[in-house]
């Protein structure tokens, strides 16, 4: 179906991708930890062309970092589809920047939404800043509210696992770090759909994943990975990520039946 919501609102940004054969598993289908980069290369190139990007934060001791993270996909899009990725600023509340995302194919069908949420931390201390402090009315300007464009999914919800087992541990190296030196948040991504053979992948694909991040993992680190016990009926799944008993990811993922 196609979707005929207006996206030409000046605060929103569209940002149209080809999906390379490198990006894809083995049916063919954009992999979830690239889905999750392109999302968060699309909000950080429209945070830079209104001003606010990390670009404008370097040498301030500052940054940009996502906190939570949700997808919900209708259909994946397959190698050489063309995808057009539309951001906007929902709302902003004291410390945490709330943004949405549409999927879209080429012919106009909406593939799935997200929503994230955002913070400005300072590198040493990683306490977050007041962003209506920090930057202004002219941040607030640029909000997009649910009236105009809304996002039909719901958020990352409490994560409240329960009992788990231990399923895996992985020392993070040179290949899970991002250019501040922490674990990259797509790596974690990587690694959970890594917990779940690919049988399972192709007979109950996943449809959502909502991730919440708390803390970094540094160089070296023993990371261990926790689920929920045996298959649930609704395969529904939680997954936790710990540092010596430290949390430090969790994670809710929606295969379909």
């Amino acid at each position: 179906m196609e979707n005929n919501t207006r996206m030409n609102d000046e605060r929103c940004y569209s940002n149209r991708v080809r999906i390379q054969p490198w990006w894809t598993d083995w049916r063919g289908c954009c992999r979830w930890s690239v889905l999750n980069e392109v999302l968060q290369d699309t909000a950080g190139e429209h945070s830079r062309r209104e001003g606010f990007g990390v670009n404008a934060l370097d040498g301030t001791g500052r940054t940009w970092v996502l906190s939570r993270m949700c997808v919900e996909m209708k259909e994946m899009p397959r190698q050489h589809d063309d995808v057009v990725v539309t951001t906007w600023v929902e709302r902003v509340c004291r410390m945490f920047s709330f943004r949405d995302f549409r999927i879209d194919a080429s012919d106009g069908r909406t593939l799935g939404y997200a929503r994230s949420v955002w913070a400005v931390i300072d590198l040493q201390t990683r306490a977050p800043y007041n962003l209506s402090d920090l930057y202004g009315q002219p941040f607030l300007d640029r909000v997009v509210p649910p009236q105009v464009i809304a996002c039909p999914i719901q958020g990352v919800g409490t994560m409240r696992q329960g009992l788990m087992d231990e399923v895996m541990h992985h020392t993070v190296g040179y290949a899970d770090l991002d250019i501040n030196g922490h674990m990259h948040s797509v790596r974690y991504v990587e690694h959970m759909l890594d917990l779940f053979p690919a049988t399972y992948h192709r007979d109950h694909p996943l449809q959502r994943l909502e991730i919440a991040y708390h803390d970094e993992a540094l160089d070296g680190e023993v990371l261990t990975f926790l689920r929920t016990p045996n298959t649930p009926e609704n395969h529904t799944w939680g997954v936790d990520v710990c540092r010596a008993g430290v949390t430090l990811c969790q994670a809710r993922l929606v295969f379909g039946s």
